[in-house]
C-alpha cells in the first residue's frame, strides 16, 4: 500500500487558518508564545454547507438530480434500494 505524504509549507497554513478566521469558522485565542486555533463552527454543519455546496455546483441544486446522475451510473442492489426507500418515506412521514 503507497501512502503519499504531504508537507505544508508554514506560510500555507498560515494563510488557510487566516482565511478560516476571516470566514468565521475559527477564533484564535493569543496564548504566548503560540496562537490557539478553535473551531467556532461544528462539523455537521460543516458536512451540511459542504453538501449543499456540492448540489448547487454539480447537481443545480437539487437532490433529485444527484440520484438520477448516481443511479445512472451504479446498479443498486435490492437491498440498497428498499434501504433509500425507507429513508424517503420516513423523511415524507416527518414533512
Amino acid at each position: 500500500m503507497t501512502f503519499l505524504l504531504y508537507t505544508w509549507k508554514e506560510n500555507t497554513i498560515h494563510t488557510l487558518l487566516t482565511r478560516l478566521v476571516n470566514k468565521g469558522a475559527l477564533k484564535i485565542i493569543e496564548t504566548k508564545p503560540v496562537k490557539k486555533y478553535v473551531p467556532l463552527v461544528s462539523e455537521n454543519q460543516c458536512v451540511i454547507a459542504e453538501t449543499e455546496s456540492f448540489l448547487d455546483r454539480v447537481y443545480n441544486g437539487t437532490v433529485q438530480n444527484f440520484v438520477a446522475g448516481f443511479i445512472k451510473n451504479k446498479k443498486l442492489s435490492h437491498d440498497e434500494i428498499e434501504k433509500l426507500k425507507k429513508m424517503l418515506e420516513k423523511t415524507e412521514t416527518e414533512n
